[in-house]
Order: structure tokens, then sequence, then C-alpha cells
């Protein structure tokens, strides 16, 4: 409920933004082309590594991965939690 309302929010946000700016010129063929082909072969690469490795091991090197990039954001979050125990007493 509270998730459909912050979309629908954001969503009104974006088309009333989206309409006071002026008309846009076309996107090149050449760019939106190379756009296609590249989510293509990454939906490939990502399908051939689900069939080989199963979809178990897969799910798991997908969150390995997001860690991995996202490991200086999670270690500010838990030194944010840590510090907020007044017990352990960690500055």
């Amino acid at each position: 409920m509270i998730i459909e309302f912050l979309l629908s929010v954001t969503m009104s946000f974006l088309t009333t933004v989206l309409e006071v700016i002026p008309n846009l010129p076309a996107i090149p063929v050449e760019i939106s082309s190379a756009g296609t082909w590249v989510i293509t072969q990454t939906g490939s690469v990502s399908g051939l590594f689900a069939y080989i490795y199963g979809a178990a091991l897969y799910i798991a090197i997908l969150a390995v991965i997001v860690a991995i990039l996202n490991f200086e954001h999670l270690y500010h979050a838990t030194m944010w939690a840590i510090r907020k125990i007044p017990m352990i007493n960690i500055k």
C-alpha cells in the first residue's frame, strides 16, 4: 500500500516535470540500436550463466556481486547501526 503510494507520487512528479520540459529531439538510431544491443547481450550472458550454474548458484553469485559493488555503502550503514547501540560504546 505504501509502496504503491510512493510509486504513484513518483510517477506523478516525473510526469509533471517532463510535461514542463520542451520537446527534446529524437535519439539517433545508432545510439538507440547500440543500447538495444548492450541490453540484448547482457540478457543473453545472464541467461547462459543461469543455465550453466543453476538458479540457486546464479542468485548467490548475483548477491555477491551486488554486495561487492555496494561494500562502502553497506559498511557505512552497518557502522551507523552499531554506533546506535549504547552498550558497545563505539565512536
